[in-house]
């Protein structure tokens, strides 16, 4: 899984398809945040990216899943992959 958590940094984690269900169907802690998966099949092959607008996206995947995920920098931030994915 591709995280965006809010505001610059780009991560990404190994995780399990059902637990990117679990995440997929968590609430999120602040209901007005804007937040989503690019994946029409989730439990499908392949990379889905979550992308947060509000809130630590980290600690509520950590949290929704009741494990710590080792996540990795990408080295691309917020702007440069809304960009991407604009342009």
């Amino acid at each position: 899984m591709r995280l965006y958590p809010w505001p610059d940094a780009t991560v990404a984690g190994e995780v399990e398809a059902e637990e990117l269900r679990k995440v997929a169907q968590a609430q999120w802690p602040k209901p007005w945040a804007a937040w989503g998966f690019d994946a029409a099949d989730l439990g499908g092959p392949g990379t889905a990216t979550l992308a947060v607008l509000e809130g630590d996206a980290v600690a509520h995947v950590e949290r929704t899943l009741g494990r710590q995920v080792e996540w990795r920098q990408t080295g691309v931030g917020l702007r440069e992959a809304v960009g991407r994915a604009l342009g």
